[in-house]
């Protein structure tokens, strides 16, 4: 079940991509692995480099957040 978001509420991003099906549950413990290992790298940076985001995706979630 996902979260409903009020306007003013900012979502996290791998919630985000979960809640459009662009991301599984799978891939996001992935990329959070990743980062573990290298702590100074953004989670969409990651998802990117990975293959599992496109820029226009991370782009769309940046948009969503921006404020």
């Amino acid at each position: 079940m996902y979260r409903e978001f009020s306007k003013t509420e900012k979502e996290f991003i791998g919630e985000f991509f979960l809640r459009l099906e662009i991301l599984t549950e799978d891939e996001i413990e992935k990329i959070l692995h990743w980062q573990k290992k290298m702590p100074h790298r953004l989670f969409g940076e990651i998802g990117v480099e990975k293959g599992l985001l496109t820029d226009g995706e991370l782009n769309r979630f940046l948009e969503k957040n921006r404020n």
